[in-house]
Order: structure tokens, then sequence, then C-alpha cells
């Protein structure tokens, strides 16, 4: 695999990662009423630790995808740019169908 091909996967890995943890929180929200804890999240959207999860949760709060108050759990809220990233992601895969 050349450089360029190893640093592709990893780019495409992490956004099927954090595409999982936005659908996943937006999931959870739904069917619980309250945001996920950051263990439940590591359960659900399958990644291989906490601070794995972590480190997208702030990439995503960079994005403007999520919210979140570092200092309290149970505060990771979907912005409407992350609605409407779920809205497009749904809408494409329609499209491929």
């Amino acid at each position: 695999m050349t450089p360029e091909a190893g640093f592709e996967k990893r780019v495409l890995d992490s956004a099927a990662k954090q595409k999982r943890i936005i659908e996943f929180v937006a999931l959870f929200r739904e069917e619980h009423g309250f945001p996920p804890t950051i263990r439940e999240i590591t359960r659900g959207a399958e990644i291989s630790s906490t601070s794995m999860v972590s480190y997208h949760l702030t990439l995503l709060v960079e994005k403007g995808f999520l919210t979140k108050d570092p200092n309290s759990a149970r505060t990771i809220v979907l912005t409407p740019e992350g609605k409407d990233f779920i809205a497009q992601q749904d809408t494409d895969g329609l499209q491929n169908h």
C-alpha cells in the first residue's frame, strides 16, 4: 500500500467513525429522550475505545455538528448542521438504491 493510499484509508475510516457517532447520538436521543454517554457511544457506534470516541467528538464539535459541555455527562447535542448531515446521508442512501 502506498503512503497516499494509507492516508486515504485513514481519512475514510475517520469519516465513517464520525458518521456512526452522529447517527448513534441522534438515534439514542430519539429512543431515550436524553444524550448518550461516551461509553454508550463507544458500544453503540462500535468504536474501539472511549479515547477514540472523545477524539472524534472533539472533531465533530469543531466541525459544528455537535455541541457538548466538557465538564458534564450527557450533554452531547446535535446541532442543526449535524441534523442536516444525517438528512443528507439519508437522501444519498436513497439515491444510491
